[in-house]
């Protein structure tokens, strides 16, 4: 439109407030509201062809595009309808009947001719194996009604981020929630890998190094012969110069950080979660060990003492809600001691498809309590109670992988934080670094205030989600000793991920 010889600006298409929605049909707890609830790993799904979802404006706009998360398997297209009404008396098809591939984790957009409407109306035509349709999210833009609410959090600046080894080669610290700086804060190791890491459960040639604080005096103290990218080697620091670390699936070692001798190993096992008062734990879970000595043991970092804690055997009591009653297909992994050493915790894998079981006990190996299905990616609280992201835990509340912590029976204590993955929490508790569910893309790092459902910071957004999820290199995130930083492993370029850390706003 021309005015006076001048051309009037066109109003930019901004995200919309969806007022409310509503379906003819969900399925279970993935209820409709979860499309425009904000949080990432939340969906809506539906079994009946024909489901209608139905958004409404709150107030007329011009509709330009939609935007649409999907949930699917890959190899899977959608096909839907869409409509526009301005009061639901009458409806405007939009365009006929539209394809889309489920690519899961991604924001697919689709322009609309602009339309004044106030409801937008989806039809489900099911896809391309069957009828189901999954959705995790649905935004509307255009020009005119109600601006959304940005629910985006402030990102962390760049210049926050600090990449911990040299910038060729792939890198990356252990287990997630585990401090990579040893227990006086001044020292930190890592892991790089000699030929970088190609895909999962495969083992590649890593040297393990150490550097200050400051990221000076760098220096490698050991050469392994063979890691993976899911948790490195494992590396734990046993004593302000010890450090324990993971060589190939049932080998680990102790070198001390100063001469990078080998002063312990190859020791036959499995190293876990933590170390407490220069011990640490290893499980022996190899099928050609004799039954009587699988298990989790305790080892003296000084002396190589090793003690059988609990062979995995104790649990046969168990064995129906394992589900699989043949004990010489169980796995313990990720035992770790609680924050005074009273107790231990650990996962019992025993077949895929199969939930993984927490158990809890205590360090002598008694009082053994069965948690049932595990939160995901379980710590110590303290030294009664565990936290983790719930996605399955038989504790009456929503799966919705909210961070919270819970006691030795799953009897609820508090909803620490909002959605995620990988959890660590800092030394004061107060603040919790986790990352966006599996398969999200991109993967983001938010860091969330204690009992806040929406995290405070974005403390890195990373594009590329393939090196995360099908190398497995997983952002792992974990707190300086004073709480100041958070380290993680950053995925920074396609087949590339790095040690990094942020300084905390």
């Amino acid at each position: 439109m021309v005015l006076f010889g001048c051309q009037l600006p066109t109003a930019t298409p901004r995200l919309l407030r969806v007022a409310s929605v509503s379906a003819t049909d969900s399925d279970g707890e993935n209820v409709i509201g979860n499309v425009i609830d904000g949080v990432p790993g939340t969906r809506w799904a539906t079994g009946e062809k024909g489901a209608e979802v139905t958004l409404d404006l709150g107030a007329k706009a011009t509709v330009t595009a939609l935007q649409i998360r999907w949930v699917g398997k890959k190899g899977r297209t959608y096909a839907f309808r869409l409509a526009t009404s301005l009061a639901g008396e009458t409806w405007q098809d939009l365009g006929g009947e539209r394809h889309s591939m489920a690519e899961h984790g991604k924001l697919m957009s689709y322009e609309l001719p602009p339309t004044q409407a106030r409801l937008l109306r989806l039809h489900s035509l099911g896809n391309t194996q069957n009828q189901w349709m999954h959705i995790a999210e649905i935004r509307i833009m255009g020009t005119g009604g109600t601006p959304a609410v940005d629910r985006e959090p402030k990102r962390v600046r760049e210049s926050a981020l600090h990449r911990v080894g040299d910038k060729k080669s792939c890198s990356g610290f252990g287990y997630y929630g585990i401090c990579p700086e040893s227990p006086d804060g001044t020292r930190i190791c890592y892991t790089r890998f000699v030929d970088p890491p190609t895909a999962y459960r495969v083992r590649f040639r890593a040297e393990l190094w150490v550097c200050d604080r400051d990221l000076k005096n760098q220096r490698k103290v050991a050469d392994i012969p063979a890691v993976g990218p899911h948790n490195t080697a494992m590396a734990l620091w046993v004593d302000n110069r010890r450090i324990v670390y993971q060589s190939g699936y049932h080998e680990t070692f102790v070198v001390d950080a100063d001469t990078g001798q080998t002063v312990l190993g190859p020791l036959a096992g499995q190293l876990q979660h933590n170390a407490h008062d220069g011990r640490f734990l290893i499980c022996l879970n190899k099928r050609e060990a004799p039954p009587e000595k699988r298990g989790l043991y305790s080892v003296d970092a000084h002396t190589g003492e090793q003690r059988l804690i609990l062979p995995t055997r104790t649990l046969l009591p168990f064995a129906d809600r394992i589900q699989i009653p043949d004990p010489d297909r169980w796995v313990i992994q990720h035992g770790q001691w609680s924050e005074d050493g009273s107790l231990i915790a650990m996962k019992l894998w025993a077949a895929n498809g199969i939930p993984c079981m927490l158990f809890t006990c205590k360090a002598d190996g008694s009082d053994i309590v069965c948690f049932g299905p595990k939160p995901m990616h379980f710590q110590w609280y303290d030294e009664q109670t565990l936290f983790g992201h719930d996605d399955k835990v038989a504790d009456g509340l929503p799966d919705n992988k909210e961070l919270r912590r819970w006691r030795r029976d799953a009897t609820v204590v508090e909803t620490l934080g909002g959605y995620g993955c990988h959890p660590a929490m800092s030394p004061d508790r107060q603040w919790i670094a986790t990352e966006t569910w599996y398969g999200s893309e991109p993967v983001r790092l938010m860091l969330y205030e204690r009992a806040e459902l929406a995290p405070d910071r974005l403390l890195d957004i990373m594009a590329e989600a393939e090196t995360v999820w099908a190398i497995h290199a997983h952002v792992n995130p974990a707190f300086s000793r004073d709480g100041k930083r958070v380290y993680f492993t950053r995925a920074v370029a396609a087949g590339l991920s790095q040690a990094y850390y942020v300084d905390l706003p």
